[in-house]
Protein backbone atom coordinates (compact mmCIF):
# COMPACT_ATOMS: atom_id res chain seq x y z
CA UNK A 1 0.00 0.00 0.00
CA UNK A 2 1.04 3.28 -1.00
CA UNK A 3 0.45 6.01 1.87
CA UNK A 4 1.48 8.78 0.34
CA UNK A 5 -0.24 8.27 -3.21
CA UNK A 6 -2.78 10.27 -4.33
CA UNK A 7 -6.24 8.75 -3.50
CA UNK A 8 -4.40 7.57 0.13
CA UNK A 9 -4.08 11.38 0.30
CA UNK A 10 -7.21 12.55 -0.51
CA UNK A 11 -9.24 9.72 0.77
CA UNK A 12 -7.44 8.26 3.74
CA UNK A 13 -9.03 5.05 4.81
CA UNK A 14 -11.68 4.13 1.66
CA UNK A 15 -8.97 2.31 -0.52
CA UNK A 16 -8.37 -1.09 -1.26
CA UNK A 17 -6.00 -3.36 -3.03
CA UNK A 18 -5.75 -6.86 -3.42
CA UNK A 19 -3.65 -9.43 -4.70
CA UNK A 20 -4.15 -12.85 -6.43
CA UNK A 21 -1.25 -15.50 -7.02
CA UNK A 22 -1.06 -18.86 -8.59
CA UNK A 23 1.57 -20.63 -8.88
CA UNK A 24 3.54 -24.51 -9.79
CA UNK A 25 5.89 -26.09 -8.22
CA UNK A 26 7.65 -29.27 -10.11
CA UNK A 27 10.01 -31.30 -8.46
CA UNK A 28 12.58 -32.44 -10.61
CA UNK A 29 14.84 -34.61 -7.73
CA UNK A 30 13.42 -35.01 -4.14
CA UNK A 31 16.33 -37.70 -3.42
CA UNK A 32 14.48 -40.49 -4.08
CA UNK A 33 11.86 -39.80 -1.28
CA UNK A 34 8.79 -39.79 -4.17
CA UNK A 35 9.25 -42.83 -5.32
CA UNK A 36 10.17 -44.20 -1.60
CA UNK A 37 7.13 -43.08 -0.17
CA UNK A 38 5.31 -45.25 -2.78
CA UNK A 39 6.84 -48.42 -2.11
CA UNK A 40 6.05 -47.76 1.69
CA UNK A 41 2.13 -47.27 0.83
CA UNK A 42 2.36 -50.73 -1.92
CA UNK A 43 3.69 -52.01 1.14
CA UNK A 44 1.53 -51.24 3.42
CA UNK A 45 -1.77 -52.00 1.31
CA UNK A 46 -0.25 -55.50 0.79
CA UNK A 47 0.29 -56.15 4.55
CA UNK A 48 -3.46 -54.93 5.16
CA UNK A 49 -4.68 -57.69 2.20
CA UNK A 50 -2.65 -60.25 3.96
CA UNK A 51 -3.56 -59.67 7.56
CA UNK A 52 -7.63 -59.58 5.99
CA UNK A 53 -7.02 -63.08 4.40
CA UNK A 54 -5.47 -64.09 7.87
CA UNK A 55 -8.71 -62.68 9.51
CA UNK A 56 -11.10 -64.47 6.86
CA UNK A 57 -8.94 -67.94 7.21
CA UNK A 58 -8.70 -67.65 10.69
CA UNK A 59 -12.52 -67.63 11.06
CA UNK A 60 -12.97 -70.25 8.51
CA UNK A 61 -11.12 -72.74 10.27
CA UNK A 62 -13.35 -71.68 13.46
CA UNK A 63 -16.57 -72.56 11.59
CA UNK A 64 -14.97 -75.28 10.33
CA UNK A 65 -14.75 -77.01 13.76
CA UNK A 66 -17.62 -75.99 15.16
CA UNK A 67 -19.81 -77.21 12.53
CA UNK A 68 -17.93 -80.75 12.38
CA UNK A 69 -17.60 -80.69 15.57
CA UNK A 70 -21.71 -80.31 16.22
CA UNK A 71 -21.64 -83.50 14.16
CA UNK A 72 -19.62 -85.52 16.00
CA UNK A 73 -20.99 -84.64 19.80
CA UNK A 74 -24.28 -85.60 18.09
CA UNK A 75 -22.84 -88.52 16.85
CA UNK A 76 -21.43 -89.30 20.16
CA UNK A 77 -24.96 -88.25 22.35
CA UNK A 78 -26.92 -91.28 19.87
CA UNK A 79 -24.51 -93.62 20.71
CA UNK A 80 -24.37 -92.95 23.86
CA UNK A 81 -28.26 -92.57 24.38
CA UNK A 82 -28.17 -96.71 22.16
CA UNK A 83 -25.84 -97.36 25.54
CA UNK A 84 -28.28 -96.13 27.87
CA UNK A 85 -31.50 -97.70 26.35
CA UNK A 86 -29.39 -101.48 26.61
CA UNK A 87 -28.67 -100.48 30.40
CA UNK A 88 -31.99 -99.33 31.09
CA UNK A 89 -33.37 -102.54 29.59
CA UNK A 90 -31.60 -104.92 31.17
CA UNK A 91 -31.64 -102.85 34.66
CA UNK A 92 -35.76 -103.24 34.99
CA UNK A 93 -35.44 -107.13 33.95
CA UNK A 94 -33.16 -107.42 36.36
CA UNK A 95 -34.33 -109.40 39.60
CA UNK A 96 -31.60 -108.88 42.29
CA UNK A 97 -31.94 -105.46 43.78
CA UNK A 98 -32.39 -106.89 46.88
CA UNK A 99 -29.78 -106.24 49.39
CA UNK A 100 -30.03 -109.32 51.13
CA UNK A 101 -28.41 -110.87 47.65
CA UNK A 102 -24.88 -109.10 48.23
CA UNK A 103 -23.38 -110.55 44.70
CA UNK A 104 -27.10 -109.47 42.74
CA UNK A 105 -27.40 -106.17 45.14
CA UNK A 106 -23.77 -105.45 44.10
CA UNK A 107 -24.34 -105.65 40.06
CA UNK A 108 -27.43 -103.42 40.94
CA UNK A 109 -25.48 -100.64 41.85
CA UNK A 110 -22.87 -100.94 39.14
CA UNK A 111 -25.69 -100.78 36.78
CA UNK A 112 -27.30 -97.71 38.72
CA UNK A 113 -23.35 -95.95 38.87
CA UNK A 114 -23.33 -96.66 35.05
CA UNK A 115 -26.81 -95.16 34.59
CA UNK A 116 -25.79 -91.73 36.69
CA UNK A 117 -22.52 -91.70 34.29
CA UNK A 118 -23.92 -91.64 30.80
CA UNK A 119 -26.92 -89.03 31.96
CA UNK A 120 -23.83 -86.60 33.06
CA UNK A 121 -22.33 -87.49 29.50
CA UNK A 122 -25.33 -86.67 27.84
CA UNK A 123 -26.05 -83.35 29.60
CA UNK A 124 -22.33 -82.42 29.48
CA UNK A 125 -22.28 -83.30 25.85
CA UNK A 126 -25.58 -81.24 25.08
CA UNK A 127 -23.96 -78.30 26.70
CA UNK A 128 -20.88 -78.52 24.56
CA UNK A 129 -23.13 -78.99 21.45
CA UNK A 130 -24.97 -76.33 21.90
CA UNK A 131 -21.75 -74.04 22.39
CA UNK A 132 -20.29 -75.46 19.87
CA UNK A 133 -24.22 -73.88 18.06
CA UNK A 134 -23.53 -70.12 19.54
CA UNK A 135 -19.96 -69.62 18.58
CA UNK A 136 -20.55 -70.91 14.96
CA UNK A 137 -23.70 -68.67 14.73
CA UNK A 138 -21.66 -66.13 15.79
CA UNK A 139 -18.69 -66.02 13.02
CA UNK A 140 -21.91 -67.04 10.75
CA UNK A 141 -24.38 -64.22 11.35
CA UNK A 142 -26.69 -67.27 11.29
CA UNK A 143 -29.06 -67.85 13.91
CA UNK A 144 -28.51 -71.41 15.98
CA UNK A 145 -32.17 -72.40 15.77
CA UNK A 146 -32.13 -71.80 11.97
CA UNK A 147 -28.24 -73.60 11.27
CA UNK A 148 -28.57 -76.94 8.94
CA UNK A 149 -26.14 -79.27 9.50
CA UNK A 150 -26.02 -81.80 6.43
CA UNK A 151 -23.90 -85.66 7.90
CA UNK A 152 -21.20 -86.50 6.59
CA UNK A 153 -18.74 -88.89 7.56
CA UNK A 154 -15.29 -86.74 9.35
CA UNK A 155 -13.03 -87.93 6.45
CA UNK A 156 -15.02 -87.18 3.37
CA UNK A 157 -15.20 -84.14 5.28
CA UNK A 158 -12.10 -82.76 5.90
CA UNK A 159 -10.96 -84.29 2.44
CA UNK A 160 -13.37 -81.67 0.61
CA UNK A 161 -13.10 -78.84 2.64
CA UNK A 162 -9.02 -78.92 3.76
CA UNK A 163 -7.54 -81.20 0.91
CA UNK A 164 -3.87 -81.46 1.42
CA UNK A 165 -1.61 -79.27 -0.08
CA UNK A 166 2.22 -77.76 -0.20
CA UNK A 167 3.11 -75.57 2.78
CA UNK A 168 3.44 -72.01 2.94
CA UNK A 169 3.91 -69.52 5.46
CA UNK A 170 0.75 -67.85 6.84
CA UNK A 171 -0.80 -65.15 5.75
CA UNK A 172 0.29 -63.41 9.11
CA UNK A 173 3.85 -63.97 8.30
CA UNK A 174 3.28 -62.36 4.62
CA UNK A 175 1.44 -59.38 6.13
CA UNK A 176 4.84 -58.79 9.00
CA UNK A 177 6.72 -59.75 5.94
CA UNK A 178 5.51 -56.21 4.11
CA UNK A 179 5.80 -54.51 7.17
CA UNK A 180 9.52 -55.30 7.76
CA UNK A 181 9.99 -54.70 3.77
CA UNK A 182 8.18 -50.98 4.84
CA UNK A 183 10.25 -50.43 7.89
CA UNK A 184 13.40 -51.02 5.35
CA UNK A 185 12.00 -48.36 3.21
CA UNK A 186 11.72 -45.92 5.70
CA UNK A 187 15.88 -45.37 6.61
CA UNK A 188 15.73 -44.43 2.81
CA UNK A 189 13.15 -41.86 3.09
CA UNK A 190 14.56 -40.53 6.44
CA UNK A 191 18.18 -40.46 4.51
CA UNK A 192 16.43 -38.61 1.40
CA UNK A 193 15.64 -35.30 3.89
CA UNK A 194 19.45 -34.95 3.43
CA UNK A 195 19.80 -35.00 -0.06
CA UNK A 196 19.62 -31.40 -2.52
CA UNK A 197 16.13 -30.81 -3.52
CA UNK A 198 15.66 -29.14 -7.02
CA UNK A 199 12.73 -28.22 -8.22
CA UNK A 200 10.68 -25.64 -10.92
CA UNK A 201 8.65 -23.10 -10.07
CA UNK A 202 6.65 -20.62 -11.35
CA UNK A 203 4.18 -17.94 -10.06
CA UNK A 204 1.19 -15.52 -11.34
CA UNK A 205 0.44 -12.41 -9.15
CA UNK A 206 -2.31 -10.12 -9.46
CA UNK A 207 -2.46 -6.49 -8.06
CA UNK A 208 -5.37 -5.04 -8.16
CA UNK A 209 -6.47 -0.56 -6.63
CA UNK A 210 -8.85 1.62 -7.10
CA UNK A 211 -7.02 3.38 -10.45
CA UNK A 212 -5.44 0.32 -11.85
CA UNK A 213 -5.13 -3.84 -12.65
CA UNK A 214 -1.09 -4.74 -12.86
CA UNK A 215 0.14 -8.38 -13.05
CA UNK A 216 3.55 -9.76 -12.78
CA UNK A 217 5.18 -13.09 -13.59
CA UNK A 218 8.30 -15.14 -12.06
CA UNK A 219 9.91 -18.37 -12.30
CA UNK A 220 12.87 -19.83 -11.89
CA UNK A 221 14.86 -23.19 -10.31
CA UNK A 222 15.61 -23.65 -6.74
CA UNK A 223 18.34 -25.55 -4.64
CA UNK A 224 16.89 -26.75 -0.90
CA UNK A 225 19.23 -28.73 1.57
CA UNK A 226 18.62 -29.58 4.99
CA UNK A 227 21.62 -28.02 6.50
CA UNK A 228 20.94 -28.65 10.15
CA UNK A 229 17.30 -29.98 12.20
CA UNK A 230 17.33 -30.82 15.38
CA UNK A 231 14.65 -32.98 14.70
CA UNK A 232 15.91 -34.77 12.36
CA UNK A 233 19.28 -36.32 14.29
CA UNK A 234 19.62 -40.05 14.30
CA UNK A 235 16.43 -40.27 12.73
CA UNK A 236 18.13 -42.86 9.22
CA UNK A 237 19.94 -44.94 12.76
CA UNK A 238 16.41 -45.22 14.02
CA UNK A 239 14.53 -46.21 10.96
CA UNK A 240 17.40 -48.62 10.69
CA UNK A 241 17.02 -50.38 14.08
CA UNK A 242 13.62 -50.52 13.72
CA UNK A 243 13.59 -52.21 10.50
CA UNK A 244 16.34 -54.51 12.22
CA UNK A 245 13.72 -55.05 15.13
CA UNK A 246 10.75 -56.01 12.62
CA UNK A 247 13.42 -58.71 10.69
CA UNK A 248 14.07 -60.46 13.81
CA UNK A 249 10.24 -60.45 14.82
CA UNK A 250 9.58 -61.82 11.39
CA UNK A 251 12.49 -64.73 11.69
CA UNK A 252 10.77 -65.67 15.20
CA UNK A 253 7.42 -66.10 13.59
CA UNK A 254 8.61 -68.24 10.70
CA UNK A 255 10.75 -70.46 12.63
CA UNK A 256 7.62 -71.11 14.90
CA UNK A 257 5.62 -71.76 11.87
CA UNK A 258 7.89 -74.12 11.05
CA UNK A 259 7.81 -75.27 14.17
CA UNK A 260 4.06 -75.69 14.48
CA UNK A 261 3.88 -77.40 10.88
CA UNK A 262 6.07 -80.32 12.20
CA UNK A 263 4.06 -80.90 15.22
CA UNK A 264 0.65 -80.43 13.56
CA UNK A 265 1.47 -83.32 10.71
CA UNK A 266 3.26 -85.72 13.48
CA UNK A 267 0.00 -85.21 14.92
CA UNK A 268 -2.20 -85.82 12.61
CA UNK A 269 -0.26 -89.02 11.27
CA UNK A 270 -0.67 -90.50 14.67
CA UNK A 271 -4.45 -89.27 15.40
CA UNK A 272 -5.42 -90.70 12.24
CA UNK A 273 -4.39 -94.33 13.41
CA UNK A 274 -5.83 -93.94 16.44
CA UNK A 275 -9.15 -93.05 14.83
CA UNK A 276 -9.12 -95.96 12.89
CA UNK A 277 -8.32 -98.16 15.14
CA UNK A 278 -11.23 -97.01 17.59
CA UNK A 279 -13.60 -97.29 15.01
CA UNK A 280 -12.47 -100.55 14.97
CA UNK A 281 -12.59 -101.09 18.74
CA UNK A 282 -15.92 -99.78 18.83
CA UNK A 283 -17.43 -101.59 16.42
CA UNK A 284 -15.94 -104.88 18.30
CA UNK A 285 -16.74 -103.75 21.66
CA UNK A 286 -20.03 -103.45 20.68
CA UNK A 287 -20.57 -106.92 19.47
CA UNK A 288 -18.98 -108.13 22.46
CA UNK A 289 -21.55 -106.09 24.16
CA UNK A 290 -23.90 -108.07 22.32
CA UNK A 291 -22.07 -111.63 23.53
CA UNK A 292 -22.14 -110.71 27.20
CA UNK A 293 -25.69 -110.21 26.90
CA UNK A 294 -26.39 -113.48 25.79
CA UNK A 295 -24.23 -115.05 28.32
CA UNK A 296 -25.67 -113.13 31.12
CA UNK A 297 -28.84 -115.08 29.76
CA UNK A 298 -27.16 -117.95 30.53
CA UNK A 299 -25.52 -117.74 33.58
CA UNK A 300 -22.04 -117.51 32.70
CA UNK A 301 -20.85 -113.87 33.61
CA UNK A 302 -22.39 -111.72 35.96
CA UNK A 303 -23.84 -108.27 36.05
CA UNK A 304 -21.03 -106.40 37.43
CA UNK A 305 -18.74 -107.95 34.43
CA UNK A 306 -21.80 -107.15 31.93
CA UNK A 307 -22.28 -103.38 33.57
CA UNK A 308 -17.79 -103.23 32.86
CA UNK A 309 -18.59 -104.48 29.05
CA UNK A 310 -21.04 -101.14 28.53
CA UNK A 311 -18.46 -99.40 30.84
CA UNK A 312 -15.58 -100.32 27.93
CA UNK A 313 -18.02 -99.12 25.35
CA UNK A 314 -18.03 -95.62 26.47
CA UNK A 315 -14.99 -95.81 27.49
CA UNK A 316 -14.18 -96.49 24.14
CA UNK A 317 -16.82 -94.24 22.38
CA UNK A 318 -15.73 -91.32 24.10
CA UNK A 319 -12.08 -91.72 23.75
CA UNK A 320 -13.07 -91.63 19.31
CA UNK A 321 -15.29 -88.44 20.15
CA UNK A 322 -11.97 -86.74 21.72
CA UNK A 323 -9.69 -87.90 18.72
CA UNK A 324 -12.23 -86.66 16.28
CA UNK A 325 -12.59 -83.12 17.55
CA UNK A 326 -8.60 -83.17 17.97
CA UNK A 327 -8.32 -84.07 14.13
CA UNK A 328 -10.75 -81.04 12.98
CA UNK A 329 -8.78 -78.86 15.15
CA UNK A 330 -5.07 -79.79 13.13
CA UNK A 331 -6.33 -80.67 10.48
CA UNK A 332 -8.05 -77.37 10.11
CA UNK A 333 -4.78 -75.20 11.60
CA UNK A 334 -2.87 -76.86 9.10
CA UNK A 335 -5.08 -74.98 6.47
CA UNK A 336 -3.09 -71.68 7.63
CA UNK A 337 0.19 -72.78 6.32
CA UNK A 338 -0.92 -74.48 2.87
CA UNK A 339 -0.36 -72.61 -0.49
CA UNK A 340 -3.73 -71.40 -1.43
CA UNK A 341 -5.18 -69.53 -4.67
CA UNK A 342 -5.50 -66.01 -3.93
CA UNK A 343 -7.11 -62.63 -5.88
CA UNK A 344 -4.57 -60.19 -7.45
CA UNK A 345 -3.32 -57.79 -4.05
CA UNK A 346 -3.82 -54.84 -6.26
CA UNK A 347 -7.50 -56.12 -6.96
Amino acid sequence: MNAFGKDSLNYPGFNTYTKGSMGVDIPLYEGGSGRTLSRIQEKKSNALFWEKEAQKERDYIQSAFFYRGVESLNEFIRRTEDIKKIETRFRSNYQFANKSNPVGYSGYLALKGLDNRLSILITQTNTQSEQFKNNLAVLSGIHSEDLRLVNEDLQSFLNRYFPLAPTDESSLAKAMSSYVEGETFKSDLEASKFLPRIGFYSEANTYNGSRNTQTAYNAGVYLQMNLYNPKDIGVIEEAKLNAEAFQKKLEEVRRQEDLSIRNLRNQEITLNENYLLLKESLKLQEEQTSNMLRLFQTGVVSAIQFTESLNRTTDISKSLLDVELELIRVRTEKYLFQKKEYVDVAN
